[in-house]
């Protein structure tokens, strides 16, 4: 379980050419699982990479897909644990 997360979408990077679109971009995403018993803090930084495609007016993903390029721990995330 993860009593406390946050996910932050940052530096969107969006391309439509029509009826298919890109985009790409990152999250910063501090979160506090509980992993046996006992809070963990951390930052997880990831990178998106998605695609989409017009079908009938409404837009459907084609691509999503996601990298985790950093993990962090970090003790004053969330507080004393």
């Amino acid at each position: 379980t993860a009593p406390f997360c946050v996910h932050t979408a940052i530096n969107d990077l969006i391309d439509v050419q029509g009826d298919v679109a890109t985009a790409r971009f990152r999250a910063n995403i501090p979160v506090t699982p509980t992993i046996e018993g006992k809070p963990v803090q951390r930052w997880i930084f990831v990178e998106y990479e998605d695609a989409f495609r017009r079908v009938g007016g409404k837009w459907y993903f084609t691509l999503c897909r996601s990298h985790i390029y950093k993990v962090v721990e970090s003790p004053t995330l969330a507080g004393p644990a």
